[in-house]
């Protein structure tokens, strides 16, 4: 049963590619929320959270992509993709003070990683424009998916 799920979710999240490389995000949105309600493990339905949040930011739904986050640390605090898309989740709102404690307390959390600081970079540039953001957050989530992980067998 396990593994017929896995493999559902492998399919799932090739759909989920393809929908983002369309720029199909609402698509993409109920795919992740089919995934989600089938999961029983806390730490994947944490990770599922923490890349529909990011699919929310791409669709410029900051605050489900907040709730997300905020659903995905309580559920693994020790999901760093949480906290970075709290952090962008915050920024995007114009919550700047906010996004920087995010990662604050995702560093806490976790300890020292590169991808606080690339994120903390991005928030520091609050000059960039809406399309230039959205252009380095596409870059930044795209980094983070595993092509390993869609591969069907």
């Amino acid at each position: 049963m396990e593994q017929n799920i896995n493999e559902s979710i492998e399919r799932s999240k090739l759909k989920i590619v393809q929908s983002l490389v369309y720029k199909n995000y609402k698509e993409a949105i109920e795919i992740y929320s089919r995934l989600i309600e089938l999961q029983e493990n806390n730490a994947q339905e944490s990770s599922l959270l923490a890349e529909r949040a990011g699919v929310y930011l791409l669709a410029k739904q900051y605050k489900d992509a907040l709730n997300d986050s905020n659903n995905a640390i309580n559920l693994d605090e020790t999901n760093i993709y949480a906290h970075i898309q709290k952090s962008q989740s915050l920024y995007h709102l114009g919550q700047l003070k906010n996004a920087r404690k995010a990662i604050q307390v995702g560093r806490q959390t976790i300890g020292a990683d590169q991808r606080f600081d690339e994120c903390e970079v991005f928030i520091s540039k609050s000059w960039l424009t809406l399309d230039a953001s959205y252009s380095a957050l596409l870059d930044f989530i795209s980094s983070w998916f595993n092509p390993n992980l869609y591969k069907i067998k």
